[in-house]
């Protein structure tokens, strides 16, 4: 499989906005932010390129918990 399958009833039940119109699909963040747009293929289908999407998260460590107040 070249794809993943997206699931709308899992976006909708995690209140994700899914939106589809003029051969797209938008969907949003529970507080209104556009997290894709993805255009319709010819055979009818929505590809997500997941590279475009991946968050990356950033971990952040003191050593010294005076430095805390002062950051």
């Amino acid at each position: 499989m070249k794809n993943n399958i997206l699931s709308l009833g899992q976006f909708l039940e995690k209140s994700f906005e899914v939106q589809m119109k003029d051969k797209n699909l938008k969907i949003f963040y529970e507080s209104g932010v556009a997290i894709a747009l993805i255009e319709m293929t010819r055979n009818m289908m929505f590809p997500l390129d997941q590279s475009i999407y991946l968050s990356k998260c950033f971990k952040a460590e003191i050593s010294n918990m005076m430095n805390l107040w002062h950051l």
